[in-house]
């Protein structure tokens, strides 16, 4: 280190070679009697003569990020709605035995559950195939729904029997009374052996109870719009009413409509997002307001973007002499 220190603003040159000289600029001055030199920035200066250039080489990220189109919105297909007090019902095997007659295999099972979705927070009756179960007597297999035990006394058996069929298939006959919203297992317990069998072993959709009285959205379409042009708005989910109200965030599209199937329509003319900042570009949560005043909020947020986006390109530096391919990862180009 020089005994006066280094100036800012001092160059050195570093490196000898083609392509790897490098001039260092001090950001600050070094001072005498420091035995290290501490560089804060530098610019590369690279040098390639034509005599000596062997092609291109270049520095590219790996991968670019996706690019999204313009001009068209996009339109995800939406899941099925439902009106509030609707059922979903499931067709159960008729398998059920006792395990008198179940044959060898003595283990408890859950073959079905016959509602899987319920919306709205009324009684109901649930039936339940399977195999080892007893629906009456002292050692009726005892039901439980979300670890909640169901009285005995709500549990009896589909099908009493007659005459003629004094022994019918066991299946279980639940009354549930009103639940709170939410996903229940059902579960079965053997009052003598203790064995325990839950509907999460069944294939969907008899995996578990689903319980949603309140509004509730599920999905929209569409989930982007990327064009100014005026474009319907669907919103699928449940216990949409007539008189409901759609926001975006809290920006009001009037005109809202429930369809046959129970979804929620709305109409957004071209001009709605000009009023906006930004020209309405951004991201937006899907909010429904019953007459009541009850609100659902969507999960996911719609996308309006009718502008073009640079995201990244490829290559960010290109060395020597050639041709070579530039690609652009854009958002909302056409």
């Amino acid at each position: 280190m020089p005994d006066g220190g280094v100036p800012e603003g001092t160059s050195f040159l570093v490196g000898g070679g083609i392509g790897t000289q490098q001039t260092v600029t001090t950001s600050a001055t070094a001072y005498a009697g420091a035995t290290t030199l501490q560089v804060i920035s530098f610019k590369a200066v690279a040098s390639y003569p034509a005599a000596t250039t062997t092609g291109v080489k270049s520095t590219s990220p790996d991968p670019l990020p996706d690019s999204r189109p313009g001009g068209g919105n996009i339109e995800p297909t939406l899941p099925q709605s439902h009106a509030h007090g609707d059922k979903v019902t499931q067709s159960i095997p008729s398998d059920s035995c006792r395990s008198d007659n179940c044959g060898d295999d003595k283990t408890l099972k859950i073959t079905g559950i016959s509602v899987t979705e319920v919306y709205d927070n009324l009684p109901f009756d649930l039936k339940i195939s399977g195999r080892n179960i007893e629906c009456r007597g002292d050692h009726k297999t005892r039901v439980s729904l979300g670890g909640v035990e169901i009285d005995p006394g709500d549990v009896s058996c589909d099908n009493a029997g007659d005459i003629l069929h004094p022994n019918p298939p066991p299946t279980l006959k639940v009354h549930v009374h009103g639940l709170i919203d939410g996903i229940y297992d059902v579960a079965l317990t053997n009052d003598t052996t203790g064995d325990t069998a839950n509907s999460s072993s069944l294939p969907a959709p008899m995996q578990g109870l689903t319980i949603q009285d309140r509004v509730r959205v599920v999905a929209f379409s569409p989930s982007e719009v990327r064009t100014s042009a005026a474009f319907a708005l669907t919103i699928a989910g449940s216990s949409f009413v007539p008189g409901a109200k759609v926001y975006l965030d809290n920006h009001e599209l009037t005109g809202a409509a429930v369809q046959s199937d129970h979804s929620l329509k709305v109409n957004v003319p071209a001009s709605w997002f000009a009023s906006l900042p930004n020209s309405g570009n951004g991201e937006y949560t899907i909010v429904v307001k019953n007459p009541d005043g009850i609100k659902a909020f969507s999960d996911d947020t719609l996308l309006v973007h009718t502008g073009v986006d640079v995201l990244d390109f490829s290559p960010h530096a290109v060395y020597g002499q050639g041709d070579f391919t530039l690609t652009v990862a854009a958002d909302g180009a056409v």
